[in-house]
């Protein structure tokens, strides 16, 4: 990227819808056995989660296209094959979920011994997309939104556990 110059990669938007279709089919399907959750947490740490969570949101989601795909190296070439694996991770735990009638649980559960899978393959995902674009930003985004998603999925999928025992 240029200085002073903003320059928009259409062909870069491929890399966040890929994580977002599913998500917009999850909110048009909602899932099953969900237990009522105030959402709404007096915890302060978790608030921090969450706003690092976000933050990191919207950086995955609007940087990628201020940058231009480069498969020029072999080594990027590997990073896009590795950004590739973890999305069909990432498509083969939401698969799981709708094909077992979108149970809440699977959300969090572990798939091939992954831990909450649909916390980790995205990041990764992202991850390895910010080598692929050459991103400092991309990269601090995608360690922003690890900082939070990762331990409020991790703690999502421990109270899951508790009420699947009660």
């Amino acid at each position: 990227m240029e200085r002073g110059v903003v320059v928009i990669f259409l062909s870069s938007i491929v890399i966040p819808l890929l994580i977002l279709i599913p998500n917009m089919i999850f909110f048009a399907l909602k899932p099953t056995n969900v237990s009522v959750v105030n959402n709404e947490s007096n915890n302060t740490a978790e608030k921090i989660l969450t706003a690092f969570e976000w933050l990191g949101r919207i950086g995955i989601f609007i940087l990628p296209i201020f940058y231009k795909i480069n498969t020029s190296s072999t080594q990027i070439k590997v990073f896009l094959l590795l950004m590739i694996l973890s999305l069909g991770i990432y498509y083969a735990c939401w698969r799981r979920f709708f094909v077992r009638n979108r149970d809440y649980s699977l959300l969090f559960k572990p798939l091939w011994l992954i831990p909450i899978p649909m916390a980790v393959s995205p990041i990764l995902y992202m991850l390895f997309a910010s080598f692929v674009l050459n991103s400092k930003l991309l990269l601090l985004s995608t360690v922003l939104l690890s900082i939070g998603h990762i331990p409020i999925s991790y703690n999502e999928y421990k109270r899951t556990l508790a009420i699947t025992k009660v």
